[in-house]
């Protein structure tokens, strides 16, 4: 199946991304895959922002995905560190 690149209000309508937890799921397969690891795997692209306040051209239906965009920043952040210290623990076996 070939990629195609949507935006996020329609890999959000399309069911591609779960609102809750702002996992993507792949839409072939069912799978389930953390923001981080998608992001790692080339399967969505994200930009950092400090101030969701500044995104003032979001639609009022993605609202809640917004407010919940400090969760799912947690999450990465807690995945990248945990990634990260997989890969210490690693370098200090070889």
């Amino acid at each position: 199946m070939a990629r195609k690149t949507v935006s996020f209000p329609e890999a959000v309508s399309r069911g591609l991304i779960d609102r809750e937890t702002g996992s993507y799921i792949n839409n072939a397969t069912g799978e389930r895959v953390f923001a981080a690891e998608a992001i790692r795997r080339g399967l969505f692209k994200a930009v950092l922002v400090s101030d969701p306040s500044t995104l003032s051209n979001i639609d009022a239906s993605n609202r809640v995905v917004v407010e919940r965009i400090d969760r799912v920043r947690k999450n990465v952040l807690r995945n990248m560190k945990t990634i990260a210290a997989f890969r210490k623990h690693a370098a200090k076996d070889q």
